[in-house]
């Protein structure tokens, strides 16, 4: 092998161990290829049985784990509903009183903000002397 050539692309298709450093690839045999379907055809249906029922049994366990993950996303989703709808609750509940404190703040700042009244002013005494 050169250094221009990918390894895979010599005469034993990526399978020669010293080429590319792994073991060959093993085919695994195929349940369906031409020679295994006449020769388990003309055997009195005895393997074909079997797969056929292996291939319904998977069908069902495939129709049951469906039905099953239909219905844990409806519960899931369902319980993503009631999650919104308390924290959109909480969250409205919370801008409320957020919105009563910032008017307490703000009434609290004007009432701060007003020049002080001194104590000449509040007496009865000084408020007779304005009237005169």
């Amino acid at each position: 092998m050169n250094a221009t050539t990918h390894p895979s692309s010599g005469p034993s298709s990526g399978n020669d161990f010293r080429a590319t450093g792994r073991p060959p690839l093993k085919k695994r045999p195929t349940a369906f290829n031409e020679t295994n379907v006449q020769s388990m055809s003309s055997s009195s249906n005895g393997p074909m049985k079997d797969v056929s029922q292996a291939r319904a049994r998977r069908l069902e366990q495939n129709r049951r784990a469906a039905v099953e993950s239909r219905r844990r996303k409806k519960v899931m989703l369902e319980e993503l509903r009631r999650s919104v709808a308390f924290y959109t609750k909480a969250n409205s509940n919370l801008k409320m009183q957020n919105e009563d404190l910032e008017r307490k703040i703000f009434i609290a700042k004007q009432r701060i903000a007003q020049p002080q009244m001194s104590a000449d002013e509040t007496s009865p005494v000084a408020e007779s002397k304005k009237s005169v």
